[in-house]
């Protein structure tokens, strides 16, 4: 994890092939972190999480009628917040 002095972490994943990365608030990093059991597990944790909800986009962009309404959706960084704060707090 690289930290930077805005109390944010970047995680590198890969997403669709590619190597991108996902920021996340320090303090909520660490304690998933420890939740997990460690730095390996949080880092698969991320990873699974991505795939996951790139796989959820997909099936919704293929149930999508043409010409039906677009809902916009959150940023990914911001998805993956939500998702550690349900695991933090579960």
């Amino acid at each position: 994890m690289d930290q930077n002095e805005e109390e944010l972490v970047r995680i590198k994943i890969l997403r669709g092939g590619y190597r991108s990365s996902v920021s996340m608030d320090l303090f909520l990093a660490n304690t998933l972190q420890a939740k997990l059991g460690g730095e390996v597990e949080f880092r698969a944790w991320i990873q699974t999480t991505v795939d996951e909800l790139e796989r959820r986009w997909q099936e919704a962009a293929l149930e999508a009628k043409a010409g039906s309404r677009a809902r916009a959706r959150a940023g990914l960084s911001r998805m993956i917040q939500r998702e550690a704060l349900r695991r933090v707090l579960s």
